[in-house]
């Protein structure tokens, strides 16, 4: 557990064999947790990449009223928090721009200090090398985009040589719709029974209202987030029917100009099953962890 803070914050890290080719932070999506991200640490991993993952405020092993937040700027800062437990563990002194992000003398995931966990193996290669890759997948997308937003809004650098986020979340599916009956119901109704099969693990089997009132409190502010550089991937599969993609993809590319675009036919928002469009995003995830457009 991150226990710098509040909420408390659900890290896991998975550090493969032999000399690492750099560190992948990786963020679940919304009503998920890492734990169901286990294709893709398996592809990062095999690949070579150390894997540190977290669950966002009130999801897995996190702290938080479940699937609420008090605002999108908290999953932004749950980012920071993770990325500043780690800087200085490169084995490069690199990560500058996540120092202090902790908080001071924060408790670092296994027992670390607020300064980073500075672990290496006895003679080894260090356990969470350059480069260091931002990795979302909806929500967790969004997380590391408002985290890098806020850096560059202070004239701070990004702590991540590439991102690559699938499937991100800015507006919802069926936003207009949404958000009318959010203005119907959304002060008579305080939940609602979530549409896909909740794991245990969360602990929670109702949507909060509340988040979508977030999530739209969001969205009006998000328009006024200025461009920033920041090199990556983005992967959307164009049957999900979870994010509105349409709207999504030119603008995130407005607001981070230097990220490379792939769609693939046929693949839903969870890139976790098994079917075959999935794979070929599994394929593309380890590409961009790579540096390959």
């Amino acid at each position: 557990m991150l226990a710098d803070g509040e909420p408390a914050l659900g890290v896991q890290y998975f550090i493969p064999p032999g000399r690492r080719k750099g560190t992948v932070f990786l963020a679940h999506g919304y009503l998920d947790h890492s734990g169901r991200l286990l294709p893709l640490i398996e592809a990062a991993s095999g690949a070579g990449f150390s894997v540190i993952a977290f669950d966002l405020p009130g999801h897995g092993f996190s702290g938080g009223s479940r699937g609420e937040i008090g605002g999108f700027d908290e999953y932004g800062a749950a980012a920071g928090r993770v990325v500043g437990a780690f800087s200085g563990a490169a084995g490069d002194g690199g990560g500058s721009a996540g120092e202090g992000a902790a908080g001071d003398g924060g408790a670092a995931p296994g027992g670390a200090g607020g300064d980073g966990m500075g672990v290496h193996e006895v003679g080894g290669p260090p356990l969470f090398p350059r480069p260091w890759i931002a990795a979302g997948h909806s929500a967790g997308a969004a997380s590391f985009f408002i985290y890098l937003h806020s850096l560059a809004r202070d004239g701070r650098p990004s702590p991540f040589d590439r991102v690559v986020f699938i499937n991100p979340l800015v507006r919802s599916a069926r936003w207009h719709l949404s958000m009318l009956g959010l203005r119907l119901i959304g002060g008579l109704v305080g939940s609602l029974k979530p549409l896909t099969e909740q794991d245990s693990l969360l602990g929670v089997d109702v949507f909060p209202m509340s988040w979508a009132r977030r999530l739209r409190d969001w969205n009006r502010r998000v328009l006024h987030y200025r461009p920033f550089s920041q090199p990556g991937l983005l992967i959307q599969g164009l049957e999900d029917r979870v994010v509105d993609f349409r709207h999504n993809l030119p603008f995130l590319a407005g607001k981070m100009p230097d990220l490379n675009v792939s769609v693939v036919e046929g693949a839903d928002h969870v890139p976790y099953t098994g079917n075959e469009a999935n794979r070929e995003i599994l394929r593309l995830f380890v590409q961009g962890l790579e540096g390959s457009p």
